[in-house]
C-alpha cells in the first residue's frame, strides 16, 4: 500500500468513527395520555368573504389554551 492509499484508508476509518458518534433520529422518547378539554365552535358569517367553518380548540383543565385547529387547514373550505 502506498502512502496515498494508507491516508485514504485512515480517512475512511475516521469518517466511520465520526458517523458512529453522530446523533441519529430515534423516534418518540415519550408518549402519555392526558386529559384535555376539547371545544368545537362554528366561526364565520357564512358569506363568500367569511365562510362558516368549524374550529377545534384544546384546553388544559386549568383553562390554558393548548392548541387551535382550523379544520379548513386540513380539509379545505369552499
Amino acid at each position: 500500500m502506498d502512502e496515498f492509499q494508507k491516508a485514504m484508508a485512515e480517512a475512511e476509518i475516521q469518517e466511520q468513527v465520526a458517523m458512529k458518534k453522530a446523533a441519529r433520529p430515534r423516534g418518540t422518547d415519550s408518549a402519555k395520555v392526558i386529559l384535555v378539554i376539547r371545544t368545537v365552535a362554528l366561526e364565520g358569517r357564512g358569506t363568500i368573504d367569511d365562510p362558516c367553518k368549524r374550529v377545534v380548540q384544546l384546553w388544559s383543565l386549568t383553562g390554558k389554551l393548548l392548541a387551535t385547529i382550523d379544520e379548513c387547514d386540513y380539509h379545505g373550505c369552499e
